[in-house]
C-alpha cells in the first residue's frame, strides 16, 4: 500500500521550496541585471560607432547642438533624420534598464535613456568658430561621451542636489543614486517626492553600476556611487579629474 504524506510532510516540503526560492531570486535578480548591463553596453558600442562615423564624415566636429530646441535631436544627428524625428524602432537609444515614468516618457523613451555630455563637447556654435572637435580631447580614454542617465526636463547634466529639490521638481539623475550616494540619503526631504519615486533612483538599472562609453570608444561599468557623486555635488563636474569636463 502506497504510503502518503502526512500534513506535516506536506508543509516541510513547501517550506523547503520558499526557503529555495528566497536563496535563488536575488541570484536570479542579479543575473537579469547583468544580463541588461550587458544589452546597455551593445547599445553605447553601436552608438560609438555612429558617433565615429559622423566624426569621418563631419572633419572630427562634435554634433553642434545649441540651445534646448536641438539638445534633444543628438540621436537624430547620429541617425541623419529630422530633428526631434521618431526614433521609437532605434532601440539602441533606449536602455533596456529604464523604465519610462510618465506620460512624455513614455512617448519620447529615447530622449531619456542615456546622456550626451552636451555642454562640453556641443555647446558650440559654426559661426563662431568655438565648436569642439575631436583632437582637442586631450585624455579620451578618460572622459565621458555617453552614459546611463535618467533625464526628465533639460538635457544639462550639471545637476546639483539643490537641483532636484521638492520646489524646481527637477528629477536628472545617476542611476542608483538615491542608494548609492550619503548626502542624497541626509537630504532626503529636499529631494523631489516624484524623483524619489522614479524606480532606478534608488535601485539602479544595472545593480549598483551605470554604463559610461567614453570618447575613446572603451565602455566601462562604473560603481553608481563615484560617478553620481562627481555628477551631483556642485562643483565637481567641472574639475580637471571630473569624467564629465574632457577639456581638462
Amino acid at each position: 500500500m502506497r504510503r502518503k504524506f502526512t500534513l506535516i510532510e506536506l508543509l516541510l516540503i513547501i517550506a523547503i521550496i520558499c526557503i529555495l526560492a528566497g536563496l535563488l531570486l536575488p541570484s536570479l535578480s542579479r543575473a537579469r541585471d547583468m544580463a541588461r548591463r550587458t544589452l546597455c553596453q551593445g547599445n553605447l558600442r553601436q552608438i560609438n560607432l555612429k558617433t565615429n562615423i559622423y566624426f569621418s564624415e563631419n572633419q572630427g566636429y562634435f554634433p553642434c547642438i545649441p540651445g534646448y530646441a536641438g539638445q534633444v535631436t543628438f540621436p537624430c544627428l547620429l541617425m541623419g533624420l529630422m530633428p526631434n524625428a521618431d526614433l521609437s524602432k532605434h532601440k539602441i537609444f533606449m536602455c533596456p534598464g529604464f523604465t519610462p515614468t510618465g506620460w512624455y516618457e513614455t512617448a519620447f523613451p529615447w530622449r531619456y535613456a542615456y546622456l550626451f555630455n552636451r555642454d562640453h563637447l556641443a555647446n558650440g556654435n559654426p559661426a563662431t568658430g568655438n565648436q569642439k572637435r575631436i583632437h582637442q580631447i586631450a585624455k579620451p580614454s578618460l572622459k565621458m561621451l555617453q552614459m546611463d542617465f535618467s533625464d526628465f526636463g533639460l538635457n544639462h547634466y550639471h545637476r546639483s542636489l539643490s537641483n532636484n529639490t521638492a520646489a524646481t521638481g527637477l528629477q536628472n539623475h545617476v542611476p542608483g543614486s538615491g542608494s548609492a550616494v550619503p548626502e542624497v540619503k541626509a537630504r532626503a526631504a529636499e529631494i523631489s517626492p516624484a524623483l524619489l519615486g522614479r524606480p532606478d533612483f534608488m535601485r539602479g538599472r544595472h545593480a549598483v553600476t551605470v554604463n559610461i562609453l567614453f570618447i575613446d570608444g572603451h565602455i566601462e561599468a562604473r560603481n553608481s556611487g563615484p560617478v553620481a557623486r562627481d555628477l551631483h555635488m556642485l562643483g565637481t563636474w567641472t574639475a580637471a579629474n571630473s569624467i564629465f569636463n574632457p577639456l581638462n
